[in-house]
């Protein structure tokens, strides 16, 4: 597996900005965040978080989530919490996703 670091997202906004874009269902756009806030806030996890959270966290307005905040946004996009705190992991995951 080739390791696309140059093109790889690096911050957090970048990474989850990354996750809404090439994240969706067959044939749908994006995931609006009304519908990530809800899938996190109805999963059996106990996290919590709003749909404008998360809109600030992709936007970089908020840029220090809770460790149970980036494990339920990487479940909801079905990747490991490691894509959010590792350059390196984001780069692997961000390739596999580019095939």
């Amino acid at each position: 597996m080739a390791k696309r670091e140059s093109s790889s997202p690096k911050s957090l906004a970048e990474k989850l900005d990354y996750l809404f874009r090439v994240v969706h269902a067959k044939g749908r756009g994006e995931y609006t965040y009304r519908e990530v806030a809800q899938a996190i806030n109805d999963a059996e996890s106990g996290t919590t978080i709003s749909a404008s959270y998360v809109w600030q966290l992709r936007r970089g307005e908020k840029d220090n989530p809770t460790i149970r905040h980036i494990e339920a946004i990487a479940k909801f996009f079905g990747g490991p919490p490691s894509y959010f705190l590792d350059d390196q992991a984001a780069a692997d995951i961000t390739a596999q996703l580019e095939l």
